[in-house]
């Protein structure tokens, strides 16, 4: 709220921007008038440095424009990879400050419904993963599916019921898997329960039915070490 300048920005204290960023996505926002905001790819790393992995934003947004139905089934968003325009602030809000996790989910998510966004396809940022910070609290899942929820009704006369629905299922499938992985088994089943309830075909139920060999090896590995 505090900044001037028409281009604004994000860099969490873990995360670091690579040299040419700026430049390329405000480059970028300059060829694309229409476009609110644009994203980059991002490196993943341990907190030591060491590689973990790269997120292509192309696998989750693989068209530039109007990109609600992709970002409802994967709402990813590392904030050090974005630029918007103030106009995005000003129309949104920004993040919601009531949230404790999830406010860079639920923020792409009105961005994607209110502004067309575009990718670059070049890593520009590296963020920083297994660490104690936010993404790591326990109400992590739940914040997600909340944010969703809340969001659907707002795009229910935008995008067809099933769409909706198999979105809303795959969070929860998301987050059942999360909590598997875990061992918080209770918090687990609910929302394996909510996924099938909200599945919209046999193929989203089959891959509900797909965690259960992933619960059978998490409960494995602890059995064996007990």
């Amino acid at each position: 709220a505090m900044a001037g300048g028409r281009f604004l920005t994000l860099l969490d204290s873990d995360d670091r921007w690579h040299p040419d960023k700026t430049r390329l996505q405000k480059a970028w926002l300059d060829d694309h008038p229409g476009y609110g905001m644009v994203v980059c790819d991002v490196a993943r790393v341990t907190r030591d440095g060491h590689p973990i992995d790269t997120l292509h934003r192309r696998n989750a947004i693989p068209e530039d424009g109007e990109v609600l139905r992709w970002v409802l089934r994967d709402p990813t968003l590392v904030p050090a990879s974005v630029m918007f325009r103030r106009e995005v602030f000003e129309s949104t809000g920004g993040f919601d400050t009531k949230l404790s996790t999830g406010e860079d989910l639920e923020f792409h998510l009105r961005v994607a419904r209110d502004w067309k966004i575009g990718v670059i396809e070049l890593v520009l940022a590296t963020a920083m993963r297994g660490h104690d910070g936010l993404s790591a609290s326990a109400g992590t899942y739940s914040d997600y599916v909340l944010a969703l929820e809340r969001f659907i009704p707002t795009v229910e006369d935008r995008l067809p019921a099933e769409q909706l629905a198999s979105a809303v299922s795959l969070a929860y499938r998301r987050s059942a898997r999360g909590l598997i992985l875990e061992a918080r088994w209770k918090e687990a089943l609910q929302f394996v329960k909510r996924a099938w309830s909200r599945a919209p075909s046999l193929d989203e139920r089959l891959q509900v039915l797909r965690l259960a060999p992933i619960a059978a090896r998490r409960l494995g590995s602890a059995w064996r070490r007990r």
